[in-house]
């Protein structure tokens, strides 16, 4: 497991890079004082965005997407390290949050809402605490 400060987030590797088909998911890490880090991406027609983050039994992370075109973007699963998809509880519009169970890297994904042409612009914050 890595140490629980990070400085920055560094995208992983793409596989097709290395004769694989599918991208890495990007690692989201924090600076080292702080307990959330924000990405931007985006997603069109049925693409999904993943990211990994390290968090640990016990504490809670929050996830919120803030879209453009608004409310076009949703964290669609949370899944732990092994496959275990994690419940995630709404929040509010755009916020989400769940409470871990252990020690691990946990990949969210990014979605949007209705597949199509147009693309969906987003900004996801991750917190844990």
């Amino acid at each position: 497991m890595l140490a629980a400060a990070f400085i920055g987030y560094a995208p992983a590797t793409p596989l097709a890079q290395r004769g694989g088909g599918k991208a890495e998911p990007n690692r989201i890490q924090f600076k080292r004082g702080t307990s959330s880090a924000s990405v931007t991406g985006s997603v069109r027609s049925s693409e999904e965005a993943e990211y990994v983050v390290e968090a640990r039994s016990g504490q809670t992370i929050y996830l919120e997407v803030d879209a453009t075109p608004k409310n076009s973007a949703v964290v669609s699963k949370l899944v732990q390290e092994g496959g275990n998809e994690i419940p995630v509880k709404k929040e509010g519009p755009g916020r989400w949050s769940a409470k871990l169970s252990e020690d691990s890297d946990y990949m969210i994904m990014v979605t949007k809402v209705k597949p199509g042409r147009t693309t969906s612009r987003y900004r996801l914050k991750v917190r844990i605490k």
